[in-house]
């Protein structure tokens, strides 16, 4: 298809900004999900969870990076203490896990456990201690506190299996 145009390239305009929109960089917009969780956490402190989950869960998070990681296990958690237990899954679930930090990890999959155990799901909570067991540079005591969790996680199963 030919295209014609009517001004020279030189008197065409362009539409671009002449500078980059500064918001829209990773690291700002990381900085303005931290202030964020920083009223939501302000909120929870004052005894507002649902004012903290509705801030949180309308505020607009990266896909990835250590600050929509944090935003994320915040809802989650503030979710799991609302006892609501899938939306809390599905904050977990949408946290880009290779680009959170070493801690974030750990928290994700021990929120996950915990959500799995809640709803009897015990393979799946054990599932997320094994994947702690298998982060890299996590210390020797904290895969220590994860196999002690995964033979309780075994011992709570047996109990309900026998109860039913």
């Amino acid at each position: 298809m030919h295209v014609a145009h009517l001004l020279p390239y030189e008197n065409q305009v362009n539409a671009a900004p002449a500078t980059p929109n500064a918001g829209s960089t990773p690291l700002v917009a990381g900085q303005k999900l931290d202030v964020v969780c920083e009223q939501a956490e302000a909120m929870h402190n004052q005894g507002n969870l649902q004012q903290a989950i509705e801030l949180l869960s309308k505020a607009p998070i990266l896909q990835e990076g250590n600050s929509a990681a944090r935003a994320r296990l915040l809802l989650a958690a503030y979710e799991l203490e609302a006892n609501q237990i899938d939306p809390a899954l599905d904050a977990l679930e949408e946290i880009d896990i290779p680009s959170a930090t070493l801690s974030q990890k750990v928290e994700i999959y021990k929120m996950k456990a915990e959500l799995y155990r809640r709803q009897k799901r015990y393979g799946h909570a054990i599932d997320q201690y094994i994947n702690i067991e298998a982060l890299p540079g996590l210390p020797a005591s904290a895969k220590t506190e994860a196999d002690s969790t995964i033979e309780a996680l075994q011992n709570e199963a047996l109990q309900n299996q026998q109860q039913d």
